[in-house]
């Protein structure tokens, strides 16, 4: 069996192949502006290594607006199991994670999502948040 080197602080595993060397991979989010990334070299003794990269300031965002439906019961058709929960985890996404405005998105489920409503959400509300981009 092989002996892993050394565990990183994620727990993971490094093992050498074929001899001394280590392959090793990791996505890392960078922030806007300066980052410094340091590792162990195994050339000097575990030497630390470093070095800077820099990420350039992200593009303005446009605004996002949203209409989440989800419709597990319909009258014609057989019922569906997950829409109403897809719908509600895709809403929790666009605010929590994206960090859309809760006032910019809207959620329709089940019998809430009516044709009348679905008309009025996207007609009147979406109309009227969005407005009209001007070039």
């Amino acid at each position: 069996m092989t002996q892993p080197v050394m565990k990183d602080p994620r727990d993971v595993q490094l093992i050498p192949k074929g001899g001394q060397r280590i392959e090793f991979s990791e996505k890392i989010r960078l922030k806007e502006g300066q980052n410094k990334i340091a590792h162990l070299s195994p050339k000097r003794r575990w030497h630390r290594e470093s070095k800077n990269y820099f990420r350039p300031g992200a593009k303005k965002r446009e605004k996002v607006y949203a209409v989440v439906v989800g419709i597990n019961k319909y009258k014609n058709f057989p019922s569906l199991k997950y829409a109403a929960n897809d719908a509600r985890e895709f809403y929790r996404y666009l605010v929590e994670v994206n960090q859309v405005p809760k006032d910019q998105v809207w959620l329709l489920l089940d019998e809430e999502a009516t044709l009348d409503k679905l008309r009025a959400t996207l007609g009147t509300l979406l109309r009227r948040n969005a407005g009209r981009k001007t070039p």
